[in-house]
């Protein structure tokens, strides 16, 4: 009832609890687990053993979020996207810091782990997105498709590159574990070198990793797989749901992808849409997620983290209570 009185964005919890506190009083108790509750995005959040304070999710200082997420992390250097994206290299005391400083702030730690692949090589984002570098590494992607006009046209992996990339996740997991991180996050997202694996507008292989919706997850599955050897603690994915193109992944496709990662011991899916290739046509807007991350909660039975430029808490109390989302990740306003 809650999710169809606030489903259109016009009232919200906050809203609504002046309405109807007893009504509101109730949705509260029930994701709180009792009679008195604080309001949903505050209730806590249990993922596998990870258990979270609260549902607020934040980039940067913790400002009192249940979960702090890292900047994207490269597995190796020319994962990079640009000079200056962190490598996830020998430094576990470097690591280990952050997620103490996480813990003594009351959060819980997530490392996003990932390979830039045809978006790496870039400037750094102060002077402007996806700027080739003039003197840059070489990149690699699943196939030679370039992300955007004037970056490199990547080279496709070979059977070597895809055994060392590998590898290297799987290193990578390794030392998180090491370091204490509560919460892993793989990138399939951002137009980065998983995410070209699966959709047909980046992946035009012709062996085993190309070609039919199957054979394109096949790689990202086996990623999966490797760090699901040597990481025992919950498995967070960033999945591309919808590539905002005629010719790209749509919505349906993401929940079948959701759907197979949870299968491969996936516990916890963060939506995200656009960005395949340059050319892609975005729908943003405020809490422009919600609806995916509602349709890949309720049909694969995986919880999802949600952004999409959520700024009040209002916001997440009104999402979480609806049962669209588990985990709000609120941006500055």
């Amino acid at each position: 009832v809650f999710n169809l009185l606030t489903r259109s964005g016009r009232i919200g919890h906050a809203e609504l609890a002046v309405r109807d506190p007893v009504f509101t009083d109730r949705v509260d108790g029930l994701l709180g687990g009792r009679q008195v509750a604080p309001p949903p995005a505050f209730a806590p959040c249990r993922l596998g053993e990870l258990v979270l304070t609260n549902r607020i999710a934040r980039t940067g200082p913790a400002n009192g979020a249940g979960l702090v997420y890292s900047e994207f992390v490269a597995v190796r250097a020319d994962g990079r996207v640009s000079p200056d994206t962190p490598v996830l290299d020998g430094d576990r005391d470097g690591w280990a810091a952050r997620v103490a400083s996480a813990h003594a702030e009351g959060a819980k730690f997530a490392l996003c782990l990932g390979h830039a692949g045809a978006r790496g090589s870039s400037r750094p984002t102060v002077d402007g997105i996806d700027l080739p570098l003039p003197d840059g590494w070489p990149v690699l992607a699943a196939s030679a498709v370039r992300y955007g006009p004037g970056q490199a046209v990547p080279r496709p992996m070979n059977g070597v590159d895809l055994a060392e990339v590998l590898a290297a996740f799987t290193s990578g997991a390794e030392l998180a574990a090491d370091a204490g991180v509560d919460l892993l996050e793989l990138d399939l997202a951002h137009g980065y070198l998983l995410a070209g694996f699966l959709s047909p507008l980046t992946n035009r292989r012709t062996d085993e990793y190309g070609g039919d919706p199957v054979a394109r997850l096949r790689y990202p599955l086996a990623v999966v797989d490797a760090i699901r050897s040597v990481w025992r603690r919950p498995l967070s994915v960033c999945l591309t749901v919808d590539d905002w193109h005629r010719k790209g992944l749509g919505l349906d496709d993401g929940v079948r992808i959701a759907g197979c990662l949870a299968e491969h011991g996936v516990g916890l899916i963060r939506v995200s849409a656009g960005q395949t290739v340059a050319e892609c046509q975005p729908e943003y807007r405020r809490r422009f997620l919600t609806g995916a991350a509602d349709r890949v909660r309720s049909e694969t039975g995986v919880p999802t983290v949600v952004g999409g430029y959520l700024t009040t808490v209002d916001e997440a109390n009104t999402i979480i209570g609806a049962g669209r989302a588990d985990v709000c990740l609120l941006v500055a306003p």
